[in-house]
């Protein structure tokens, strides 16, 4: 086809893909749940979906194949990923994650109504930020927390497509940098939803790009006050991810200083502005964090698990369970980590030939070019030596691992551009291994029962059964739970610092009731009197996402038949029983 038929065909696969994108997000919009959804995928309107895989598809075409308005196709598959990854958002969801982000929105209930001032939180600017979205839009505070998530996400997206151009900038490498940064590969193995240090794995990217024009350079004044200024707003969002990239920053500075051979002498500019940076972010957080006990609890635990190490305790438990849900670890590790191996795989690579190009530009002394590739390769090596350790001594190594993302997404599109520019003619194939890509990452977006995990959305309902329960409950009879947990939603309804988990559940955080209990008498099994908490959630998640490995439908059924359970208390999305 000539260039006229390009222009034509383009212009046709866009409008309709847009059209119908647009349907299916109006239609989701006016989809809202009814109800617990155990997979936001299934639970979706078709169209939207369709939409979706239309608007992607067909840029990838017009990208790669057809090579014409490539700009509209880029910014239409921006605008889908962000659909897709802002669901909750655009489905009307109440909340999302029985998990921290409870316990977070208590914490900005606090703030709210000054139980707290902003100087004693820990991490004050993702807070300040849900509080500021809902004054100005008069949307709740739970509602906000979620366009919060996705405000960030598109942060990413452009950070790392920032990082991409720095790298690579021609046309052909753009293009891949922007389809690898839709990937999204720092989206863990929960899914998205509201934490700060997923929000600071989410603004990482920017920092990076700030830091990397930073060094390179001729007039680094304007970038100075701009690292500054973002870098501490990454310190008030998550300050274990401005550890990790004041470890980065420290690295590289040393890096630069010890450049005994001088190859990297016309490559970076910038030395002491870098080295004021690195000095002035270690003096900022260590007066943050020796304020907090919150670090010197995590400096304790540390320091424990150098000297009783446990590695993989966690991950060990979680097969364990999967092979009593009938999932195969191999799979299911595939599934949702498929796209990162890959990405990884060709990120080493990537190092492996530059490390051979600086080595070989040592032997014949001459300069070495490309100071965003070098100074990406370095970057990567201190997270995943953090990523090791933590591995060992703590629970928050997936932390490290995510945070790499960013860069292993730029090392890979680099990788992925070598072999397109090289081997031109393959060009028109990056449309199907993306497509691939994509559709790989999307599943894994959110929980669902693909990957043997069940929907983190949480109804309006099982909050306010929750409050009434709360509220109405005989003071000296203790609440236990399935697995939605009794002091999670204390913190959401209460507060972060008025609330008191030990009034309800008798200092029994998990207060948890034993599993299969149909086959065992409550009212025998406790020794005084006791609410059992049931959520919508729980009725669903065990009895089909994890196949009844803990709880199964005849649990539930038992709850209904036994003459010594009495049910007191019930909504569309909870109810509350007195085991006599």
């Amino acid at each position: 086809m000539d260039l006229r038929d390009n222009r034509r065909l383009s212009k046709i696969l866009l409008s309709i893909s847009s059209l119908v994108f647009t349907i299916g997000v109006l239609k989701a919009t006016h989809s809202p749940p009814q109800g617990y959804e155990l997979s936001i995928y299934s639970a979706t309107p078709r169209i939207f979906w369709i939409g979706c895989a239309l608007i992607i598809l067909s840029s990838l075409i017009v990208v790669f194949v057809l090579t014409e308005y490539e700009a509209i196709g880029e910014i239409l598959s921006i605008s889908a990923t962000l659909a897709i990854i802002g669901l909750p958002v655009v489905r009307g969801y109440f909340f999302v994650s029985e998990a921290d982000a409870m316990t977070h929105l208590g914490a900005i209930k606090d703030l709210k109504n000054t139980v707290t001032a902003g100087e004693e939180i820990f991490y004050p600017l993702s807070y300040i930020l849900t509080l500021s979205i809902s004054g100005i839009t008069r949307y709740s505070i739970e509602y906000s927390m979620q366009v919060v998530l996705l405000v960030f996400v598109g942060i990413f997206i452009l950070g790392t497509i920032g990082l991409f151009n720095q790298v690579m900038s021609n046309n052909i490498n753009r293009h891949i940098g922007i389809f690898s940064a839709l990937l999204l590969l720092p989206v863990g193995r929960n899914g998205v939803h509201f934490a700060p240090n997923t929000l600071a794995r989410m603004y990482l990217p920017f920092l990076l790009l700030l830091l990397l024009m930073h060094i390179s350079t001729r007039k680094p004044i304007r970038y100075v006050v701009l690292s500054h200024i973002f870098s501490l707003g990454l310190l008030f969002i998550h300050p274990q991810i401005f550890l990790l990239y004041l470890v980065i920053s420290i690295s590289f500075s040393l890096l630069m200083y010890l450049d005994l051979t001088s190859i990297l002498s016309g490559l970076y500019l910038n030395k002491n502005t870098v080295l004021a940076l690195v000095l002035s972010n270690g003096v900022l957080l260590v007066f943050w964090i020796l304020r907090f006990d919150t670090f010197q609890n995590a400096f304790q635990s540390f320091v424990l698990g150098l000297i009783n190490p446990s590695p993989g305790a966690e991950t060990a438990s979680g097969v364990s369970s999967l092979l009593l849900a009938g999932g195969s670890p191999i799979i299911v590790l595939l599934k949702i980590f498929f796209t990162e191996i890959t990405y990884i795989v060709i990120s080493t690579a990537v190092i492996l030939l530059t490390i051979k190009y600086l080595y070989y530009n040592v032997l014949s002394s001459k300069p070495v070019h490309s100071s965003a590739l070098v100074s990406l390769c370095f970057w990567i090596l201190p997270i995943f030596i953090l990523f090791a350790i933590t591995l060992a001594v703590s629970q928050n190594y997936t932390r490290y691992f995510t945070a790499s993302m960013p860069i292993v997404t730029v090392l890979g599109g680099v990788g992925l551009s070598i072999f397109i520019v090289n081997r031109e003619k393959y060009r028109s194939y990056f449309s199907i291994i993306f497509i691939i890509l994509i559709l790989l990452s999307v599943t894994t977006f959110f929980p669902s029962p693909y990957i043997y995990q069940a929907n983190t959305q949480v109804p309006e309902s099982q909050f306010s059964g929750y409050e009434s329960a709360f509220n109405y409950a005989d003071q000296d009879t203790n609440f236990v739970r399935v697995r939605s947990p009794v002091f999670r939603y204390i913190d959401a309804l209460r507060g972060e610092r008025t609330s008191n988990f030990r009034q309800f559940t008798g200092d029994r955080w998990r207060a948890t009731v034993p599993y299969h209990f149909a086959d065992q008498s409550l009212s025998s099994h406790y020794d005084n009197k006791t609410y059992l908490a049931v959520t919508a959630t729980d009725r669903k998640r065990d009895p089909v996402a994890y196949n009844g490995i803990r709880y199964s439908s005849d649990d539930f059924n038992y709850l209904e038949e036994s003459n010594n359970i009495n049910k007191v208390l019930t909504n569309n999305g909870f109810d509350l029983y007195y085991v006599r």
